[in-house]
């Protein structure tokens, strides 16, 4: 199962980073809930979850989440990853900048 966990976090991840939407929801079931912390909002399902994609891809179109390290233990899966990009539209409550971002985490 942790292989299998690791493969999806790995192609969830490579889907940001080419702004592929429609792998970004297909790493979801169509009942998910997914919560952006960052942005203090939640989307529900497949149609949900492409709404975030587009306006995240739209607003920072150099998007790139690589993953510096993956650990899968079991069900779980721990990552260390640099995000990077540059924000040229707006996003729920925070205006375009214009400013490139680099936040590891």
């Amino acid at each position: 199962m942790g292989d299998n966990n690791k493969q999806l976090v790995e192609q969830h991840m490579k889907a940001w980073s080419s702004g592929d939407v429609e792998g970004i929801v297909s790493c979801f079931t169509e009942d998910c809930i997914f919560e952006d912390l960052a942005l203090q909002a939640t989307f529900e399902g497949h149609a949900g979850v492409r709404e975030f994609a587009v306006a995240v891809i739209g607003a920072v179109p150099d998007f790139q989440w690589p993953a510096t390290r993956m650990v899968a233990d079991g069900a779980q899966v721990w990552t260390e990853w640099h995000f990077t990009g540059t924000q040229t539209g707006d996003l729920p409550g925070i205006p375009a900048t214009g400013k490139a971002v680099d936040i590891p985490a």
